[in-house]
C-alpha cells in the first residue's frame, strides 16, 4: 500500500518536474531558464518594477540566484537594472520592451498550460486544492521553523 508520504511527494514532485520541463521547452525561442521565466512573469505581474529583494521575495531564491539570474536577463536586454550601489538590492528592475513582449508570451503560455492542465477540474475543486496546499505549505513551515530553532539550540 502506498503511503501518504509516498503519494504526495510523488505527485508534487511529478508536477514540479513537468512544469520545469514545459518552462524549458517553451522558453527556448528566448533562450530563457526557469529562473528567469519566474523573473520576468513578476516582473510582468508588478507593472512599475520591483526591488531585487521583493523579487527574491517573489521568486522565493535567494539573494546570489536572483543576482545571477538578472545578469543573464539584462545581457539578454530584457530588463534594466540601476546599479546605484548604496541601494544594491532596494534598486528598482523594470523590464525593457523586449522584456515585456517577452512577458506577454509568458503569460499566454502560462494560461494556456494550466487551462489544458486544470482540465476536468471545477472552480470548487481547485480552489480546495489550493487551500488544502496551502494550509500543508504552512504547516510544514511552521515544522521547519521549530526543527531550525531546536537545531540552533543544541549548537549552543
Amino acid at each position: 500500500m502506498e503511503s501518504r508520504y509516498e503519494k504526495f511527494s510523488g505527485l508534487i514532485a511529478s508536477i514540479n518536474k513537468s512544469i520545469q520541463k514545459i518552462k524549458s521547452i517553451e522558453m527556448e525561442e528566448f533562450d530563457l531558464k526557469g529562473s528567469g521565466v519566474q523573473c520576468l512573469f513578476f516582473l510582468f505581474k508588478e507593472k512599475g518594477g520591483v526591488s531585487s529583494a521583493k523579487l527574491c521575495a517573489l521568486c522565493q531564491e535567494d539573494k546570489a540566484a536572483i543576482s545571477r539570474t538578472l545578469k543573464e536577463l539584462e545581457a539578454a536586454g530584457y530588463v534594466c537594472v540601476d546599479r546605484e550601489e548604496s541601494r544594491k538590492y532596494k534598486n528598482p528592475i523594470c523590464l525593457t520592451e523586449s522584456g515585456r513582449r517577452v512577458g506577454e508570451a509568458i503569460m499566454r503560455k502560462i494560461d494556456e498550460v494550466f487551462s489544458v492542465g486544470s482540465a476536468g477540474i471545477s472552480q470548487a475543486e481547485r480552489e480546495s486544492l489550493y487551500a488544502s496546499l496551502d494550509k500543508i505549505a504552512n504547516n510544514l513551515k511552521e515544522i521547519l521553523e521549530k526543527i531550525e530553532k531546536s537545531e540552533k539550540g543544541t549548537k549552543r
